[in-house]
């Protein structure tokens, strides 16, 4: 059971876990699909657990660990903003919209005149 920790190949995935975070937490403020970032931050915590897995059992060293830490810490950030993005849009928003997302502004209905 004692395997030699190939220092070439033990980190990659801890490195792809914290490229992936990174990459999530800087489209959350980009205006693209929420879906895309979603999913960039739930491979990084996926990639992130298996790291650690990997480190638990001793085919990784721990700077590979480390970076699986942080990429699972940062991917769960841009999960969370992602999250309630929408709802401190709304609350920030005091304006009356239309379903478009445009201002409108009321116009006073003309009275009748009678005759």
């Amino acid at each position: 059971m004692n395997e030699k920790i190939n220092e070439k190949n033990s980190r990659t995935i801890g490195i792809l876990s914290l490229v992936l975070s990174v990459l999530s937490v800087v489209l959350v403020l980009a205006p693209i699909s929420r879906i895309i970032v979603i999913l960039l931050a739930g491979s990084a915590i996926l990639l992130g657990a298996v790291e650690i897995d990997r480190n638990r059992r001793g085919i990784s060293d721990k700077a590979a660990k480390n970076m699986a830490i942080i990429g699972m810490a940062l991917g769960g950030i841009s999960v969370i903003i992602v999250i309630l993005m929408p709802l401190f849009a709304g609350l920030l928003n005091t304006g009356r919209m239309n379903p478009k997302g445009l201002d409108i502004p009321r116009i006073p209905r003309p009275q009748r005149l009678k005759p």
